[in-house]
Parts: C-alpha cells; structure tokens; sequence
C-alpha cells in the first residue's frame, strides 16, 4: 500500500490509499530481432479497427504487423532519418509518419504503398497527428508553428503560431474545430483552426510540458510535465486546473482510452501508470520494458500497446478487475 497525492478541483488535496491487486504482465509481446538494423521502436499506434499496429524505429523505417499474431506485415522505407511518429487516418485507409530528415510520408494500408510526401522545410518534424475529419495533418518541427497540411493535395493550408516556446506536442480537439499544444515554456495553447488565433494560453507548467491529450469527449485537456513531475487535467473551454496527480518523474506521453476515463502515462522511469481520472486512483503500474518507453496506444477500452527502446512492442489487457 501506498499513499498518492492528488488534488481535485485544483483546491482540495486528497491523499488516497492505494493498492495495485494484481501484478499485471503482457498478454502479447511483438520483438525486433536482436541484430535487427530497426535500432528501437521510436513510435506506436493501433490502427482505427485494432487489426494492426504501425511502428516508427530510430533506423528508419515504418514497420506494420497484424496485432493478433505479431507478424509483420510490412517495412516500409522512405525516410532517410529516424521516424518520430506515426498517426492513422480515421477510417484507417492511409497512415502517415514523420521523422528527423523533415518529411511526413503518408502510406496506403491495404498495399503498403508510398502515396505522397509532405515537406515543409522547416526541419526535423517531430509528430504528426491525422484530425479526427480525415481531411488535415497537423505536424510539428523545430520551433514556435504547428504546420496545418492538406494530405490529399500535398499542401499546407496553415501554419499556427505560438508567437514564443517551442512546440513539443498537439492534440486535435475531438471535432477537429480545435488543436491544442504543448510547449517547452510549460504553456498549454489552444487554437480555433479555422480563424488560426489562440483562444487560450495558459501556464500548465513550471517548466516545459512534454505531452498533451485531448480526451475523446473534449471534456478534458491532460498534459504532462517534465520538471514538476505532475500529470494536470484542464476544462478546455474555461482553462480551469481541475486535477493534479502527482507522479515521481518527468510525464513524457499521455493517452486516454475511448471512455475517456482511464489515462495511460509514460515516466521517464521506463514505466507506465494506468490512472483512474474519476478518482484518482493509480490502477497499474506497467513495469516490463526494460528501456525508456517511447510511446502507447488505446485500442478502444481496454488495450494498450506500448513501445520501447528495447525493442519491444508489449500489448496490455487494461480490463476491469485485473
């Protein structure tokens, strides 16, 4: 047993007793080789049905397996530079990646096949994200401006200012009206898309917030912070602090699952927290990776992959009572 600290409502600290009942271990793992030239695996995401799993990798390449059976289906090359991130497009017919040589590459799923590439010439893109329409990629690259494009024609339709702090991550609004962003002055920005002027800014952090997650009704914006060490939930509409959870290091990535109730955290530690937001209560602590995890994935309620610099992609039953 343990004792957590967490503060509801940003005015009343609750400190709350909790127990992990069960040691929770994967129920799938998918391995790059050992001598594999894929150095780690940079980036993860459960495509919109669950039947695959997409992965970015420090050596380049974009690499598709079957979730069931952990075969890979494909490895895709085209980038020259590690691959950021990978983001599916909402009815799973294309996804797309991006890496350090600046390019996002976006790929056809049934065939595997390059479609088109995105270059903004800006430098090293660090994570795109598909809007929940189908019809806009946001990405980000070294400094100040998330990137609007429209992937169909190749073009860029936007490009949204934080006018100071560079842009560490994005988050689309649930019906893609809004985008919010992280930033690395510890700044939440939210942006009405169509008009491109900020409708918030808010201090979410001492220092540089490292993530950020929408959750998929728009009631909660969640961001993570690397120097204070705390997982924050805010009203999106009003900027309201409504939750704090502390956690015992940096927040490198957040994710929600689709009831938007349970919130996965990455720490720096190699772990990952699975917290119940409506209470506050920590449900596991994932702790098989042997290697910094890089990032995870909901697939619906109750599966999580993750991936990590050990070359591992660990899938996760996140049920109830386990």
């Amino acid at each position: 047993m343990f004792r957590l600290a967490v503060t509801i409502f940003s005015s009343v600290l609750l400190l709350v007793d909790s127990v992990v009942a069960e040691e929770l271990q994967p129920s799938g793992r998918i391995s790059l080789p050992a001598d594999s030239p894929f150095s780690s695996v940079r980036a993860v995401a459960w495509s919109p049905d669950g039947k695959l799993i997409a992965a970015g990798t420090h050596g380049v390449s974009v690499l598709v397996f079957d979730a069931a059976s952990g075969t890979r289906l494909y490895a895709l090359e085209h980038h020259f530079e590690d691959v950021s991130s990978v983001s599916w497009r909402p009815d799973g017919k294309q996804f797309a990646s991006s890496s350090l040589d600046g390019t996002i590459a976006i790929w056809q799923t049934d065939t595997g096949k390059f479609a088109r590439s995105l270059i903004g010439r800006s430098g090293p893109v660090s994570e795109v994200s598909w809007s929940p329409d189908g019809d806009r990629i946001a990405s980000v690259s070294k400094g100040n401006v998330v990137t609007i494009w429209d992937p169909a024609l190749g073009k860029i339709t936007k490009r949204l200012d934080a006018e100071n702090g560079r842009i560490t991550a994005v988050a689309w609004g649930p019906r893609g009206e809004e985008l919010a962003a992280a930033s690395a002055t510890g700044e939440l920005l939210v942006w009405n898309v169509r008009t491109g002027k900020i409708e918030r800014r808010i201090q979410a952090h001492l220092a540089q917030t490292l993530s950020i997650a929408w959750n998929p009704n728009g009631s909660l914006l969640a961001t993570g912070g690397q120097f204070d060490h705390t997982i924050r939930l805010w009203n999106p509409r009003s900027g309201e602090l409504l939750q704090t959870i502390e956690q015992a290091q940096s927040v490198t990535t957040l994710a929600w699952n689709l009831s938007g109730q349970i919130l996965a955290a990455v720490l720096a530690d190699k772990t990952i927290r699975i917290w119940n937001t409506a209470t506050g209560e920590l449900l596991h602590t994932l702790d098989r990776h042997t290697e910094v995890v890089s990032s995870v994935s909901w697939n619906g309620n109750d599966r999580l992959a993750s991936g990590s610099a050990d070359k591992q992609i660990l899938l996760w039953d996140i049920s109830p009572g386990r």
